[in-house]
């Protein structure tokens, strides 16, 4: 008979581990593991120098550079985890179980079936159908968007309502860079076209360029997208180079 695994214990040890190999608090380990899986993501297929330099400084603060292995086997439990099951903020969850909520910021994460509700509660199909009919993608947005837990109920309530999840566009903002990281992993993870951003969304929102969807990097703004988006972007890129050549010819 095959156990079931608690995915959320294995990840709550391994912090335990890096912990105890880094002498530093969990908060810590959480934040640096976080970044280094996030900045690993982003430069799966696309290099990227800056993300790779801290990526590599990471590593070494957390007295890793021999022991990757348990940077693979943290990817490995969060992926197994959002694929047994893709309805849950695994990370948003198991980072309010650990109590590493920002008390200055006064975080505390929306559980998932909250989101699920809200995600439902505000659903027109009618509506929904005729915007993916119309446009050629749609936006949703969520400013304080945390783990992205939001997103990510919605996410599966398209699926599940039998819409085309490549129309759809997950913008996030949040202040908090550890938190936006979360979010980064889950949704790329779950396979989202979405765009995240560190920044104040009061002061700061994120900005995008005449397309409405390739993002303006800035000095209050850091932008993180998600390969898919990153597909979206270039593509994006051809249309307007073919536009130009043809005005051309």
């Amino acid at each position: 008979m095959k156990t079931e695994r608690n995915y959320e214990k294995e990840l709550i040890k391994k912090i335990e581990d890096i912990s105890y190999i880094a002498g530093l608090y969990s908060t810590d380990v959480w934040s640096y593991l976080i970044t280094i899986i996030a900045c690993d993501i982003d430069t799966l297929f696309i290099p990227n120098e800056k993300r790779k330099e801290e990526k590599h400084s990471l590593v070494q603060r957390l007295n890793l550079t021999d022991k990757t292995h348990l940077i693979s086997e943290t990817i490995a439990i969060i992926s197994d985890a959002l694929q047994d099951n893709p309805e849950q903020d695994f990370l948003g969850h198991t980072y309010m179980n650990l109590n590493l909520g920002k008390k200055s910021y006064g975080q505390t994460f929306t559980p998932y079936h909250i989101s699920e509700l809200m995600s439902k509660l505000t659903f027109n199909k009618e509506i929904y159908e005729k915007a993916c009919s119309d446009e050629e993608y749609v936006k949703v947005s969520d400013c304080c968007v945390g783990g992205g837990v939001m997103l990510i109920a919605h996410h599966n309530m398209i699926k599940e309502e039998g819409l085309p999840s490549r129309k759809f566009l997950y913008i996030g903002q949040d202040i908090d860079r550890t938190a936006i990281m979360m979010a980064y992993i889950q949704l790329s993870f779950l396979g989202c076209n979405a765009c995240l951003c560190v920044g104040n969304s009061l002061t700061h929102p994120v900005q995008f360029n005449k397309d409405g969807i390739t993002p303006i990097s800035t000095k209050d703004n850091e932008i993180w997208t998600t390969i898919g988006y990153k597909m979206i972007i270039l593509d994006n890129l051809k249309k307007e180079i073919d536009n130009l050549y043809q005005k051309t010819v």
